[in-house]
């Protein structure tokens, strides 16, 4: 098991709340964030402890690992402005890279599952805005924004992610879950809407 903090814990002594974790699919690595901004690296075999103080300058709202483990990408709030910044992180001691600047407030993130080298580098994000918006990090110091989803939940959007093939996204609001389905048509979209949605209503 790993475990997050020391069995003894001083009795004034303030844990930080954790906003999101995530993990690889092929390495032995958790990451979670933390609402004073921090970024915990949590090894799963062999227990440790890696702690990437003010990460962001507000809470974490949340991260992703891509497939392999070498790359880290979280979003937060940065104090006194809007939208969000995502943060690219590589290597096993996660270095900082480059900076993403996203006009909302940031959801959830998903790394496209990299079944084999062939596979895009892409990275999905679900923003408070209600769109889901893809980069494309082949070149992590330079991510290219892909043409944006067209715009299909009326609510707050609550998580978005890729199927395990890559050849669906799922998002899920307040008003809808949606499929999407990729296309290949040059200078549009990746993926569009299946028209076959699963709706619901809260009821009072």
């Amino acid at each position: 098991p790993v475990k997050l903090f020391p069995d003894q814990i001083h009795d004034h002594a303030r844990l930080p709340a954790l906003n999101s974790i995530a993990s690889a699919a092929r390495a032995e690595r958790l990451v979670a964030g933390s609402a004073n901004g921090a970024l915990l690296l949590l090894g799963t075999t062999a227990g440790s402890v890696k702690v990437r103080e003010q990460a962001h300058r507000g809470p974490v709202t949340a991260v992703a690992v891509s497939a392999d483990g070498h790359i880290i990408a979280s979003a937060g709030a940065p104090v006194g402005m809007q939208g969000d910044a995502i943060r690219l992180w590589t290597g096993a001691d996660a270095l900082p890279g480059t900076e993403i600047e996203v006009p909302a407030r940031v959801v959830s993130l998903d790394f496209f599952p990299q079944l084999d080298e062939r596979g895009p580098a892409w990275l999905l994000v679900a923003c408070a805005d209600q769109r889901l918006r893809l980069w494309d990090l082949t070149d992590i110091n330079q991510p290219r924004p892909l043409p944006d989803l067209r715009k299909e939940h009326h609510l707050k959007v609550t998580r978005a992610i890729f199927s395990p093939d890559g050849a669906q996204i799922v998002s899920v609001g307040e008003d809808l879950a949606i499929v999407w389905d990729r296309v290949t048509q040059p200078g549009q979209a990746p993926y569009e809407r299946r028209r076959a949605p699963f709706s619901w209503h809260s009821g009072s």
